[in-house]
Formats: C-alpha cells, sequence, structure tokens
C-alpha cells in the first residue's frame, strides 16, 4: 500500500506541466512516510570546509636556549683591546638579555595556546554535527576564544620585537669582531680568545634567529587559519538562529521512525 501511495504520488509530477515545489504538501507526505522527515525539518549541521581547520594542533616553537660565549678572563694588550673587551662585554649582556625575553614570550604562548584548548571545550565540533544555538553561553565562549588568538598574535608580534632587538645586538658583536681583526696579533692572547668567543655568539644567535623565523611563520599560518574557522562558525550559528530544531545527532535522523522504518 505504501509503495503504491509513493509511486502514485510521484507518478503525478509527470503529468504536471510545471514541477512542484519541495514544500508542498504532496512532496512533504512523501518524505515523512519514507524518511521521516521533510526537507523543512532538517537540522543545519556543521560542514566540513568551514570547520575542518578548528582546534588544528598548533605548531611547537621549542626554541632553545641562547647562551653567549662569556667575555674571556685575559688581561688585554692596551686600551684598544681593554676597549673591545668591555664592548664585548656589554654587547653579550644584551644578548643575555634576547635569551631571556625569547624563553618569557615562548612561556607566555604556552599558557595562552592552553587556555585556548580548554576554551574548544563547548566548540570543538566535527563535520556534521548539528550546529549549537546561538545564544549568551556560544557567544561568550566564542568571545573567549576570540580574545585568547589575539593574546597569541600580541605574543608573537612581542617575540618579533625581541628578534629584531636581537639582530641589532648581533650586528655589533659583528662589527666588535671585524675591529678585533684589525688589531690582529697586537692584541695579545686576548684577540684570539674575544675573537673566538664572539663567533660562538654570533653562530648560535643567527641560528636561534632564523630558527624562530620559520616557527613564527609556521605560528602565523596557524593562529590565521584558527581566526577564520572561529569566524565561519560564529556567522554559521547566528545565521542558524538561537532554537535549533529537529534531531540532535546525525544517527537520530538514521533511526528516526517513519512508516518505513519502525
Amino acid at each position: 500500500m505504501l509503495a503504491a501511495a509513493v509511486l502514485l504520488a510521484t507518478g503525478g509530477c509527470a503529468k504536471r506541466s510545471q514541477p512542484r515545489s519541495a514544500g508542498s504538501t504532496a512532496d512533504r507526505v512523501i518524505y515523512l512516510a519514507t524518511t521521516g522527515e521533510a526537507p523543512g525539518d532538517k537540522t543545519p549541521y556543521v560542514d566540513v570546509t568551514g570547520r575542518a581547520r578548528l582546534g588544528r594542533s598548533a605548531p611547537a616553537l621549542n626554541l632553545p636556549r641562547f647562551r653567549p660565549a662569556v667575555t674571556p678572563t685575559d688581561k688585554p694588550a692596551g686600551k684598544q683591546m681593554a676597549a673591545l673587551k668591555d664592548l664585548y662585554a656589554a654587547v653579550r649582556q644584551r644578548l643575555s638579555d634576547r635569551d631571556d625575553e625569547v624563553q618569557f614570550r615562548q612561556r607566555s604562548m604556552g599558557l595562552h595556546l592552553k587556555e585556548f584548548t580548554n576554551a574548544l571545550t563547548d566548540l570543538r565540533l566535527r563535520p556534521g554535527d548539528p550546529l549549537p544555538p546561538y545564544d549568551k553561553k556560544f557567544r561568550d565562549r566564542m568571545k573567549i576564544t576570540q580574545d585568547v588568538m589575539a593574546a597569541l598574535r600580541a605574543d608573537l608580534i612581542r617575540l618579533n620585537g625581541v628578534l629584531l632587538r636581537l639582530d641589532q645586538n648581533l650586528r655589533a658583536a659583528t662589527v666588535i669582531r671585524a675591529r678585533i681583526r684589525q688589531v690582529g696579533a697586537a692584541g695579545g692572547k686576548l684577540q684570539a680568545a674575544l675573537a673566538k668567543a664572539i663567533a660562538a655568539s654570533l653562530k648560535s644567535g643567527f641560528g636561534l634567529r632564523q630558527q624562530a623565523r620559520t616557527k613564527m611563520a609556521n605560528y602565523v599560518e596557524w593562529i590565521t587559519g584558527q581566526e577564520h574557522a572561529l569566524e565561519h562558525l560564529d556567522k554559521q550559528v547566528a545565521a542558524r538562529g538561537s532554537a535549533p530544531s529537529g534531531p540532535a545527532t546525525m544517527r537520530d535522523i538514521i533511526h528516526r521512525p517513519s512508516v518505513l522504518n519502525r
């Protein structure tokens, strides 16, 4: 009987000169009889493209400690070497300060990343999950995640400032090394020891800078993706409204009672 009713209802389509709309009474009866729901009853679900990036693991920084070589203890031979030794001691202190700042910014980003992960608890949805209601709870959670992402971006900006100061300190150390080479053998034991110390500091400093730049670029890409995913979800839920209807999950649709599924 059911099959005949469905065939009769669908067969009528061929006799019409104009196709019926999806929301017509006859179409609704057919949908309700066969699937347990009509097209207008469907709950909007999280789409694949908009949600695929949200919650993706952040790239690790793991920047190593940068400890510039200590100032040699050899006594300077002449005023020029004494001045160069003092100059390196001052630059070395600045390089050591940059090391502390890099580690501090890295720890700050780690704390903000944990905060972001915790804030995603109610927003970590998978493609196909039903959209949550656009209520105060959702809006508050969305604001927290967006604020944390802004804090992470601010950490990156400050870390970039540290690297710019590191560049300045490394250039200063490079100038000192060039001046030491001009002194030559007249610099005594301090000349060789100081040149070796500066070379070691420059190698470590430039290595840290390059590693930080590469990882920061990956972090910027990750932050941008997360921000776009959050914005997409916010717009999608806002368009859905505050009172979702229909089944709670995709599984509910499959097992929703109908004439054919009882």
